[in-house]
């Protein structure tokens, strides 16, 4: 029985491999063209495209502090006190 049990795993396994490495996107074999952009207009377009921040406002940006407290808070609420609470089946000496 666990010889069997033991192909099956390697079949899955080995399956699970083939799709998880398998290219997700197949290209066409019919060659497509793709309308070139002007070197003219892209000259124009760049000083436009970078004068634009990408979020550099710092009054935008929370603190981090308040995610600290959260995460210990709720660590010790989870660990500390669920184990103690709960502490789990303790050996018995004979």
């Amino acid at each position: 029985m666990a010889r069997s049990n033991s192909a099956v795993l390697s079949l899955a396994l080995l399956l699970a491999a083939a799709w998880q490495f398998m290219p997700a996107f197949v290209p066409s074999s019919v060659p497509r063209t793709v309308p070139q952009m002007s070197a003219a207009v892209a000259g124009v377009l760049a000083p436009v495209l970078a004068s634009q921040p990408a979020m550099a406002a710092s009054d935008e940006n929370l603190p981090g502090w308040p995610f600290a407290i959260v995460f210990v808070v709720v660590f010790f609420a989870v660990f500390v006190v669920g184990n103690i609470i709960f502490p789990g089946k303790r050996e018995v000496p004979n």
